[in-house]
């Protein structure tokens, strides 16, 4: 269930995303995948939450890396 756009486009970032470095991570850019589906400029915003989860992600990671050297 959910929007269709943001489940295609998870959809297409979990297959793109597996085994990328940290810093290719970073640079992932979720709009080039709405520019490949097609998306219309309505459905972009799905892209940037994308973004921002991922986003959120890797600051969770990076913050639970200090932890643990810490």
């Amino acid at each position: 269930y959910g929007c269709p756009a943001s489940v295609a486009l998870c959809s297409m970032a979990s297959e793109r995303l597996k085994g990328l470095a940290l810093p290719e991570l970073r640079g992932f850019r979720a709009l080039a995948l709405a520019d490949e589906l097609g998306l219309p400029p309505t459905k972009r915003s799905a892209a940037l939450l994308l973004e921002d989860a991922l986003e959120a992600a890797l600051a969770r990671y990076n913050m639970a890396s200090r932890l643990e050297t810490a």
